[in-house]
């Protein structure tokens, strides 16, 4: 569109144009280097297959991708052409969630370490985190395991910090109604 904007011919003109003129006039050279540019998209196939894993950031890949290209681009055009190629649909929903009708819970991501104070001892724990949807309160606990007594233990201290049990509460797929 450009190229025709600043061709200063009207769109009849041009349809009276011949091929080797439409041609001259509207070159098919791209200003694009094709083997570079495909070098990166071979790249982004690898990548892309390891985007959902824990600990993946664009930056580690950048650098790697530095590392075997001859001729890399930089990290925003990187960045940018990975964007082109991996277009994501922004999509949105409101969901309603009435206060005191629900609580979720689940264990967040990869362990994190505790160091014993008097030992020095470093001891794995995993991260319990719970939220009543409608004010997006949320309490998260340090515990050993996600064993059925620790997550029962954690489920049980997030109520209590609440002051109050959900009419139901959503562990995978199983409902527990209340008691209260």
């Amino acid at each position: 569109m450009q190229l025709f904007a600043s061709s200063k011919y009207s769109f009849q003109e041009l349809l009276n144009f011949d091929v080797s003129a439409l041609s001259e006039l509207f070159s098919p050279h791209t200003t694009l280097d094709t083997a570079r540019h495909n070098t990166l998209m071979l790249y982004f196939e690898g990548i892309n297959k390891a985007r959902n894993h824990p600990g993946f950031t664009f930056l580690y890949h950048y650098q790697q991708y530095v590392e075997q290209a001859a001729d890399p681009y930089s990290y925003t055009q990187f960045l940018e052409h990975y964007r082109r190629k991996y277009l994501k649909e922004k999509g949105s929903m409101k969901l309603q969630h009435l206060a005191d009708e629900e609580m979720f819970i689940d264990f967040a991501g990869k362990k994190l370490q505790i160091i014993d104070k008097h030992t020095g001892e470093v001891i794995p724990v995993e991260v319990f985190v719970s939220i009543l949807p409608c004010s997006q309160y949320t309490y998260v606990e340090a515990c050993k395991s996600q064993k059925r007594a620790d997550m029962i233990s954690c489920c049980s201290n997030a109520l209590r910090f609440y002051g109050g049990v959900p009419k139901v509460g959503h562990i995978q797929n199983l409902n527990f109604k209340s008691i209260a």
